[in-house]
C-alpha cells in the first residue's frame, strides 16, 4: 500500500470487472482499491497496513486482458489519478467507473 491504512474489503473471488481485489481506507477521506491480484494475502477487514506490507499479488483476474494492478484511489469519494500520490505531481481527475 502507497499509505498507512486499514483493509476494509477483501473479494477473493476471481469474477467480475475487478477479479481479486482489496480496499484500503486511509486517514484524510482516502480510500485505495487493488483489482486484478492474482491473489490476495490472507488479509481480514479492519487488519492495519502500512507502506512496504504485502497485500497481494499482481494478476490477471476480472476483466484484465493481460497481469497488471490496477490501482484506484479515491478522495472523499471522488476519483483521482493514482500519480499524484506516487509522484506529487497534480494530475487531474477522472470520472468514477462502474464495478
Amino acid at each position: 500500500t502507497f499509505m498507512a491504512g486499514k483493509i476494509v474489503f477483501v473479494d477473493n473471488d476471481p469474477a467480475g470487472d475487478c477479479g481479486k481485489s482489496v480496499k484500503i481506507e486511509h486517514d484524510y477521506n482516502i480510500t485505495s482499491l487493488y483489482c486484478h491480484l492474482d491473489s490476495a494475502i490472507e488479509l481480514a477487514p479492519g487488519t492495519p497496513v502500512v507502506p512496504g506490507d504485502l497485500i497481494g499479488y499482481m494478476g490477471q483476474t476480472g476483466a484484465a486482458t493481460g497481469p497488471h494492478l490496477h490501482l484506484s484511489i479515491y478522495v472523499y469519494g471522488v476519483l483521482v489519478n493514482p500519480r499524484t500520490f506516487l509522484t506529487g505531481e497534480p494530475q487531474g481527475t477522472y470520472a468514477t467507473p462502474t464495478f
